[in-house]
């Protein structure tokens, strides 16, 4: 959270603790509810930001060992520094699914 508003792009990221409320729209585990927890702007496990993680996210879609999750963050992906936005590209998923 930055202030009162949703966080939407790295800058508004600023470092420091916020109160983890999924009712705002904070992604939270079961133990991170209502605590204090400490900010960071962390890529997607499997992404595409570099030669060797997109690498290695073709090769999970290829191998079909967890895809799906490849194939979400794909069509939820915006653009640089933005946060990702729920199905923001649907077609990205025959990417994907075609490779």
């Amino acid at each position: 959270m930055y202030g009162k508003d949703v966080v939407m792009t790295q800058a508004m990221c600023t470092p420091g603790q916020f109160m983890c409320n999924p009712e705002k729209g904070d992604l939270c585990t079961s133990m991170q509810i209502g605590e204090w927890t400490e900010r960071s702007w962390d890529n997607a496990a499997l992404h595409f930001d570099h030669l060797g993680a997109a690498i290695v996210s073709l090769f999970v879609i290829v191998t079909m060992d967890d895809w799906m999750r490849v194939t979400y963050d794909c069509m939820d992906a915006v653009g640089v520094g933005q946060q990702p936005r729920l199905n923001h590209q649907p077609w990205m998923a025959i990417y994907c699914f075609l490779f």
